[in-house]
């Protein structure tokens, strides 16, 4: 994996856990936004990635929460794609690991206010050269 911070307009920590890239959109030698990612791990070994992107005025543009699970097993992406604050989205893709060795995954999405919007079922066969839905 490449080295954003050894080769790109960044801030990062040492440890890697964050990192923030300046961006002139237009040509004219000022910020236009400002893409700031945090990672945490928390404290039952689950992880936390936070993106934000700011305005030159710094106005939030969009932000993006993603949670994953201890066991990898379960991705949370909440989108505020606007920046109003409210998260438009939220997709959980879930994995489960079956006794047969086929691995059935979950997809759902909902809306602001945490209707389901989508929903697929997969089950991918112990080998993986089958999937059904």
């Amino acid at each position: 994996m490449r080295n954003v911070c050894a080769t790109s307009p960044t801030n990062c920590r040492a440890d890697g856990s964050s990192r923030s890239v300046a961006t002139d959109l237009d040509g004219d030698g000022l910020t236009d936004v400002t893409v700031a990612s945090t990672i945490v791990v928390n404290g039952d070994g689950s992880r936390t990635t936070t993106q934000t992107a700011t305005n030159r005025n710094s106005t939030l543009r969009n932000k993006t929460i993603t949670l994953l699970s201890t066991d990898g097993n379960t991705t949370t992406v909440q989108t505020d794609a606007d920046g109003d604050g409210n998260y438009e989205s939220t997709n959980i893709d879930a994995e489960v690991l079956n006794l047969d060795g086929s691995i059935t995954e979950t997809v759902t999405n909902k809306d602001v206010n945490g209707v389901v919007t989508s929903k697929s079922v997969s089950t991918w066969s112990a080998d993986g050269k089958t999937r059904a839905i």
